[in-house]
């Protein structure tokens, strides 16, 4: 097992030493040649594959945004769902993300989740059934080995919630506001999370990374229609609270990224959403922004 680890790892940084070229994209499942597909050598690059190509699936869901009508930003978008059709080809990628630890493979399937739901109209048919099918599945194995608590499936729920988007699954959109309403139900009347669901040295760090997929979330069903912030009588609201408190009071922790942007469009007023950070993380699919145009809410520049 440590050496099949190794082994991918070598693959990771052969692709990343070759660098990949936008105007061709990288080769998808269906041009590989048979020979290609089933060498060992191919199957441990697809893991590597699978393993960096969500960094470059978030950079080209952005790049088909930042320049709308151009030919680099179709070209962006068109790679981004190479790239997609690829990791849901390969038989590889569900073993894969089943043996990562909780916490990444959470954030991880939220990365991917919210990248398809920016570039969602670029693969073609056959593409978009394919995606959406392995991100059901993907979504399902996450579901079922989920075991830890807060924070960790808070970032489930975001990623269940953006394949019940992009898929039109009522049954994952209804699981991402069960944990949401999980979530209502374990932010306390000041706004902090059970000591449980957080660890103590690291306490308000936890909080902002509990914050970021709950806010994210919130902005999801804002689109749908559907008021996270009202859950537990503004329980979101509470947290986002406590956490700009807390970064008054310790400005060596880190703020998170995207989430104040993302509350601005809820509670412009609120000291959570004028809190100075980037904007983009990975593992909300890139640049928040962006996700919102995607959306097709306003925009909060």
């Amino acid at each position: 097992m440590r050496m099949a680890g190794l082994r991918v790892w070598v693959a990771v940084l052969v692709l990343l030493g070759a660098g990949p070229v936008r105007a061709e994209c990288w080769p998808t499942y269906d041009e590989m040649t048979p020979r290609e597909r089933s060498s060992g050598e191919q199957e441990t690059a697809l893991g590597a594959y699978e393993i960096i190509a969500g960094d470059r699936l978030t950079e080209d869901a952005d790049l088909a945004w930042k320049r709308p009508g151009q030919a680099v930003s179709y070209d962006a978008g068109k790679c981004a769902a190479a790239l997609l059709a690829t990791l849901a080809n390969s038989e590889q990628t569900l073993s894969l993300g089943a043996s990562m630890s909780e916490n990444m493979r959470n954030v991880q399937f939220a990365q991917l989740a919210l990248a398809y739901l920016k570039v969602r109209s670029f693969p073609s048919y056959k593409q978009r059934g394919m995606i959406e099918q392995w991100l059901i599945e993907f979504a399902d194995m996450a579901n079922e080995k989920a075991n830890l608590p807060g924070s960790h499936r808070y970032w489930l729920g975001l990623g269940l919630g953006a394949v019940g988007m992009a898929a039109g699954s009522d049954r994952l959109w209804e699981a991402a506001r069960w944990i949401a309403e999980e979530a209502a139900r374990e932010i306390g009347a000041d706004g902090a999370l059970a000591v449980e669901l957080v660890r103590k040295e690291k306490a308000l760090q936890g909080h902002v990374f509990a914050l970021m997929p709950l806010v994210t979330l919130a902005t999801l069903a804002r689109a749908q229609g559907e008021d996270f912030y009202a859950l537990g009588d503004g329980a979101i609201d509470r947290l986002a609270g406590y956490v700009a408190k807390g970064l008054r009071e310790q400005p060596e922790v880190k703020p998170g990224a995207g989430w104040s942007q993302l509350y601005a469009l809820h509670a412009a007023d609120a000291a959570g959403a004028k809190i100075g950070m980037p904007r983009s993380f990975v593992g909300l699919g890139g640049d928040v922004q962006i996700l919102v145009r995607a959306l097709g809410a306003s925009e909060q520049e």
